[in-house]
């Protein structure tokens, strides 16, 4: 997927959770008046916004574009998800205008910073040789690369990888660095 339809995917799945979480607020604020619960709601709102703002920065850098993906397989709840109930939670107490408004713009800067961020990685690592300086397990292996140390991973196919052999990174998968014989 290219970058103007990922920014294209957000924006639809951030208009769609607002909808959703400012019509549950909607149908909802008349019933929820007890001052201790809408402090409760707020504590929720910013310990979970901080979260989200986390997982959407996660699901940029791993390459998790939308709904799908590792973070998904691995049951985490998708930070659009988690930003549709800050919206809601946080609404009661500062207002749905202004939950709308921050929650929507971190998301965005969360997410563009998670993309450039893996942009610069895979520009420092991909395509780049190096040579297996030791053998962690059948396909696991440590390598140097501009005098760092990194880990990477060979593929079930590549076999007889052994130390001193030169290979070279050929996918990424969030910090995982894939390697080929070269």
């Amino acid at each position: 997927m290219n970058l103007t339809e990922l920014r294209r995917k957000d924006i639809i799945s951030l208009l769609l959770m607002t909808v959703i979480s400012s019509g549950i607020y909607l149908l909802l604020k008349n019933n929820i008046d007890d001052k201790s619960l809408i402090a409760l709601f707020s504590y929720i709102s910013m310990v979970g916004g901080v979260i989200v703002l986390i997982f959407a920065f996660l699901e940029s850098y791993n390459g998790d574009p939308f709904v799908t993906g590792k973070t998904q397989t691995i049951g985490v709840v998708n930070s659009f998800v988690g930003a549709g109930l800050v919206i809601f939670l946080a609404a009661f107490k500062y207002g749905l205008i202004q939950s709308i408004v921050i929650v929507n713009i971190f998301m965005i800067i969360s997410r563009e910073y998670g993309r450039r961020s893996r942009k610069k990685y895979l520009k420092k690592y991909l395509y780049q040789t190096a040579s297996i300086i030791k053998n962690i397990n059948n396909n696991a292996y440590i390598v140097l690369i501009d005098d760092e140390e990194k880990r990477v991973y060979s593929r079930k196919d590549q076999k007889n990888i052994s130390i001193g052999d030169m290979v070279k990174i050929v996918e990424i998968k969030g910090k995982y660095l894939y390697i080929e014989k070269v």
